[in-house]
């Protein structure tokens, strides 16, 4: 299922060395290798199975040394791909690093025959030993103090590369083909790397230390399996799989690195998928949705974490202690002595400062501390500059130059997320509904100043749509022009016209029914509350034309009033804050010299939405969600599109109607079952029969001895007809947008959605892999998305209207060309069983006709499909060409009988 904590590089890290622990226990026991304390230094588990030790090696191969040859055999051959039987228990052992190298010596001196280490084994390791080596590396370049872990990685980087020293006559041979077979691809990812400065291979440059992330590589401990018992036998009593001893707290620096670098493979993959966006080939709500789900794989690592570690991390400050973890930052300490601030290099943005978000981090706990006062809006933010005081010479960097951009931008909007957050609890409580569900940015930042919270996700989600503004340039507000689009296509389908308190439905009058009369007024007030006409553009404008910002430049403690002097310093002290020693005077010298000023709002009264296509994205979602909803509801109330599919499925099969109804094929092929028990019929038996099935009436009711009269056809079975449904992630997230399930509850909901709409053997693939990366997973989605919405947004509602209409037109001019009367029946909100009853008396018709056809078959009598039915092609011909809303029929692709 989805990944929990450390599914990412520490946990690829930790399979790793597993895979590497277990192929060399196992091998080593089969050449003769005898564990020093086998109960004290390798079983953890109480019911772990004896383990028999194999002779040592003799001149020749005998009785049990051969049994010890056959295993060596099987354990040389490639790790299994398919997952092992449910039914084996895995039994885990702890195996001390010390113990590697006298196994790895034993393997390497059997010789009969020589052990061969698996290329897949060989690749994880080297795998293992780099990942290793970059946080190593890390520690080095940043000079961070943790003297524990430096000391921890070089160990186990040592353990692990004096083993592959000793095996290397087990592996030579085969790893010199695979070098020389991959050298080429090497050499092309490295040219494609380098065409983007930005990848987090070229920021790992500087350490001279490779990133390799081959998802290809997917070798698990449990794969390596030990020799069957007998050469027929198939069934493994348990899996052993041998873990190395590593204690959490000397680990801990290494986890969280591994924590932050998949953030940034993250974060480059959520680069990628808005370039896509920009560039046309991905929609707002796939790239929206995509980095929601990232958001929220990303907090729920950070929590767990968190529950690992309680001792050391905790809300809301988690980020300034998970990250001081690996780096150690200047702008997180306190009391530090003037002069030693204006020497240090602390404040230079440097590769390792964007490793950890560092600048964004730094933007938020400002607008934090300004936040816990309370200040009315729009707050006093100074800019990012006032860090700068004591090394103004640094403001010329390019890289300090583009946080001043990125700061300004980001206080601004939380200056107005701040502000939108008190009108939006006002219309909230006004009309005494809950609010809409956000994206997960703005649920992030609404963290940030209802609770202080400054966490390692809140840091990220901020960074991301610093990227994402970045990627978009000017066209970052195309996607709130793209909501409003969307918002007033909505509001054209319902068209409701307000009559006084009371909405009435446009149309032919088509009506919901009672219960979801609610769903309706829902939509309704999304649509004029929050997306057409949401006034707090209006609001913002209104206020800063009464309480403009004060454009000055930082008033002195000393010029402000009394009671904001009190206030300022009460909130100063509670923090630990100074507020009695003046700063020295060359500090004063260079705020004046530099122009500290406070941030003002954006100008744009829009801002928050134009400069956040998550917002967007998230709420154009949720309105399809809902337009979706609401059509399905309307069609299963008034039946008329599972009424005229069978008439269009009639009328093609039979070659009357020369026209082909797009829409009208879409919504047979994705709701084949309910509407024709999965095949089409392709008979005018078979027309009247599964029409009458699909309406609950018993198959007694088709015996060939018994002819139904139309009145037992009025009056059996059940005529409300078979309902349809919505696309399944809709479902699955329309609990989430009415706050009924969490977010973490539809992922792993979706992930089962997606694996079983994959062809078999993708699904075994994955079913074997048991565990998919943040990548991986993210990549699903963002491939699934696209497939689906296309059905998710099929105006149900306009075609219910359609068919509703063409039906009555067809019942007109049967009753005026034929003789024949089809009376409608009235019947509460709009929906009228004649017309279904219609439907099914021409089919009833067109069935007669046949059975006539096959009794009179040998007099070569022609007769018509059925009078009913050819009118209904006539009518539904001249319709179509009124409307426009059909093409011409292709003869050489025609309408498929039966639907996988």
């Amino acid at each position: 299922m989805l990944p929990e904590i450390l599914a990412g590089s520490y946990k690829r890290y930790k399979e790793d060395t597993n895979v590497f622990a277990t192929w060399l226990s196992k091998t080593a026991r089969a050449c003769g290798y005898k564990p020093p304390n086998s109960k004290d230094s390798e079983s953890t588990s109480a019911n772990a199975s004896k383990i028999t030790n194999p002779a040592p090696q003799g001149a020749r191969l005998k009785g049990k040394a051969r049994k010890e040859a056959k295993l060596v055999a099987e354990v040389n051959n490639e790790p299994s791909k398919d997952e092992p039987p449910a039914n084996v228990p895995v039994i885990r052992y702890t195996t001390r690093t010390v113990d590697l190298l006298e196994q790895a010596k034993v393997v390497a001196n059997f010789k009969k025959p020589r052990v061969r280490m698996p290329l897949s084994i060989l690749r994880v390791v080297q795998r293992a030993i780099q990942a290793r080596q970059r946080c190593a590396a890390w520690f080095q370049k940043t000079g961070a103090k943790n003297h524990d872990s430096t000391d921890g990685h070089a160990h186990f980087i040592n353990i692990l590369e004096n083993a592959l020293v000793i095996l290397e006559s087990c592996y030579a041979d085969s790893d010199k083909r695979a070098r020389a077979s991959t050298e080429e691809q090497k050499l092309k990812n490295s040219v494609s790397a380098d065409t983007d400065g930005d990848s987090l291979s070229n920021r790992f440059n500087l350490l001279n230390v490779e990133d390799t992330n081959d998802v290809a590589l997917d070798v698990a401990a449990s794969d390596l399996t030990t020799a069957k018992k007998s050469p027929t036998s198939t069934a493994r009593s348990a899996n052993d799989v041998y873990e190395l001893e590593i204690q959490f707290g000397a680990d801990l620096a290494f986890i969280i690195f591994c924590f932050f670098e998949d953030m940034h493979r993250i974060q480059d993959f959520l680069k990628e998928t808005w370039k896509k966006y920009k560039a046309g080939t991905l929609d707002l709500m796939t790239a929206t949705f995509t980095t929601n789900v990232a958001f929220d794989l990303i907090r729920r690592a950070e929590d767990d974490i968190i529950t690992t570690a309680p001792g050391l991390f905790s809300k809301p400050r988690s980020y300034e202690q998970i990250s001081l973890v690996i780096f150690y930052a200047d702008s997180f300490s306190r009391g530090d002595d003037p002069e030693t601030r204006m020497k240090s290099e602390f404040l230079k943005i440097t590769e390792f400062d964007a490793f950890i978000y560092l600048s964004t981090a730094r933007t938020l706990i400002k607008f934090e501390q300004l936040a816990s006062m309370k200040l009315a809006y729009p707050q006093p933010v100074p800019e990012c500059r006032i860090s700068y005081v004591s090394r103004p010479d640094l403001l010329e960097l390019p890289e300090v130059k583009k946080w001043e951009v990125e700061d300004r931008r980001l206080s601004q909007l939380l200056m107005d997320l701040t502000f939108h957050d008190i009108c939006r609890d006002a219309m909230v409580k006004l009309r005494q509904q809950d609010a809409l569900i956000e994206d997960g940015l703005n649920i992030a930042l609404r963290k940030l100043r209802k609770e202080g919270e400054v966490s390692v996700w809140v840091v990220f989600a901020s960074r991301v749509l610093l990227d994402i503004q970045e990627i978009l340039g000017r066209k970052a507000g195309e996607a709130y022009k793209k909501l409003q689009d969307a918002g007033a296509a909505a509001s054209t389908i319902l068209d409701l016209k307000v009559d006084g308190q009371t909405l009435t439905p446009g149309g032919s009058g088509e009506r919901w029914i009672q219960k979801d009369g609610k769903l309706v007024m829902k939509i309704h007030e999304m649509l004029r509350v929050w997306i057409i006409d949401n006034p707090f553009p209006t609001i913002k404008k209104r206020w800063l034309a009464e309480k403009g910002p004060d454009n000055n430049q930082f008033h002195p403690m000393d010029e402000l009033d009394p009671e904001t002097r009190h206030f300022l310093n009460q909130s100063l002290r509670a923090k630990g804050r100074d507020v009695e020693t003046d700063p020295p005077q060359y500090i004063l010298d260079n705020a004046k010299k530099i122009g500290i000023r406070q941030i003002d709002p954006a100008i744009e009264d829009s801002f928050i939405f134009t400069q956040n296509p998550l917002y967007c994205g998230t709420l154009a979602f949720n309105l399809a969600v809902n337009m979706e909803e609401a059509g399905i509801t309307l069609s299963n109330h008034h039946l008329v599109i599972f009424g005229v599919s069978h008439l269009y499925n009639a009328l093609q099969q039979t070659g009357i109607l020369n026209a082909q109804w797009p829409d009208m094929d879409r919504i047979i092929k994705l709701h084949n079952k309910p509407l024709f028990n999965g095949q089409l019929p392709t008979t005018p038996k078979d027309f009247h029969t599964r029409l009458c099935l699909r309406l609950g009436f018993s198959m007694k009711n088709f015996a060939r001895n018994q002819r139904t009269s139309r009145s037992i056809m009025r009056t059996a079975g059940n005529r409300d007809g078979p309902m349809i449904a919505g696309t399944p992630t809709s479902t699955i997230f329309r609990e989430y947008f009415d706050g009924k399930t969490a977010m973490k509850d539809c992922l792993y909901r979706l992930e089962a959605l997606i694996q079983a709409s994959e062809p078999a053997e993708s699904r075994k693939k994955w079913a074997a892999r048991r565990h998919l990366t943040p990548l991986e997973f993210l990549t699903q989605v963002r491939d699934w998305m696209p497939r689906t919405l296309p059905d998710m947004q099929i105006d149900y509602i306009t075609m219910t209207r359609t068919c509703n209409m063409l039906l009555k037109r067809i019942r007109s001019v049967i009753n005026e060309r034929l003789d024949t009367v089809h009376e409608l029946t009235n019947h509460e909100d709009s929906n009228n069983p004649g017309l279904i009853m219609m439907v099914l008396a021409i089919l009833n018709e067109a069935s007669e006709i046949q059975f006539v056809k096959e009794e009179v078959i040998r007099s070569r009598l022609r007769l018509p499909e059925g009078p009913q039915l050819e009118v209904c092609g006539e009518v539904m011909q001249a319709f179509f060409e009124e409307t426009g809303i059909v093409v011409a029929k292709d003869s050489s692709a025609p309408i498929a009988a039966t639907d996988s």
